[in-house]
């Protein structure tokens, strides 16, 4: 059985999209040790791209998940751990803040919700939670009560 500190870490990450090992590459250059809990289906919409032609370094364009394996890589070259698991619970109540899969239950300094749109909407935060990051409308800041929600 894991011990509290080997369920706990700097950085978790829920989602395992672009911007999710955007998230995990920087926190592991800067040596956070990033805990990213891609889910059973990791990769997010990029898994169902055949062909990417519009991203910078792939003249020839590329397929999504091979992009997305070429993600993995480069996270995990930085020290990035993935989990195949999906978040089942978050609670952002106190800190250090609490993750759970159906499996184990991890603390974490900073969490960095990156999830698709088909995972946001049960993504509850409370006063001081940490940013919450909805991609499906790129134009505005929306802050409702004490929650910050940011359109990406």
């Amino acid at each position: 059985m894991a011990t509290q500190d080997e369920n706990h870490t700097k950085v978790l990450i829920i989602g395992s999209g672009p911007a999710g090992y955007t998230a995990a590459i920087y926190a592991g250059r800067a040596q956070l040790e990033p805990v990213m809990i891609g889910g059973v289906a990791f990769g997010g919409q990029l898994m169902l791209t055949t062909d990417v032609e519009n991203y910078p370094g792939f003249p020839d364009g590329i397929t999504g998940p091979e992009m997305m394996e070429l993600f993995q890589k480069q996270a995990e070259r930085f020290g990035t751990r993935l989990l195949l698991e999906d978040a089942t619970k978050v609670d952002f109540s106190e800190r250090p803040f609490r993750v759970s899969t159906a499996d184990r239950d991890f603390t974490a300094d900073a969490v960095l919700i990156s999830t698709d749109h088909s995972c946001i909407d049960y993504a509850e935060t409370v006063a001081g939670a940490p940013l919450v990051v909805d991609t499906r409308n790129a134009t505005k800041n929306v802050t409702e009560g004490r929650e910050k929600i940011v359109k990406a």
